[in-house]
């Protein structure tokens, strides 16, 4: 997989779909590539009230929702027969799209 590639190819259809996304591996390009407001979950460049919630284990749904997040994007989906394991948040229903 050429990661450039793809970042560039998500940070396209973000574009096309404004909102606050959440995302942890690989985050960085796709933020910048997209403009859009980015949640990246590995806490490396949140605030403190975010580390708090890493550190009480506080689980994703929580965050997700906590942080307004429209999207969720994941580099490493898992597939459960032949379905893929997505997380929901209250604000998550755009997508579907």
């Amino acid at each position: 997989m050429n990661y450039n590639l793809e970042a560039k190819y998500l940070s396209e259809w973000m574009k096309k779909h404004p909102g606050v996304y959440a995302m942890g591996d690989r985050a960085g390009l796709v933020s910048y590539l997209s403009g859009q407001k980015m949640i990246q979950l590995e806490g490396l460049v949140m605030d403190k009230n975010y580390l708090e919630n890493i550190n009480r284990q506080e689980s994703l749904n929580f965050v997700l929702n906590n942080y307004n997040v429209d999207y969720y994007i994941t580099a490493y989906a898992k597939r459960i027969n032949q379905v893929v394991i997505k997380v929901m948040s209250h604000n998550l229903q755009r997508m579907r799209q």
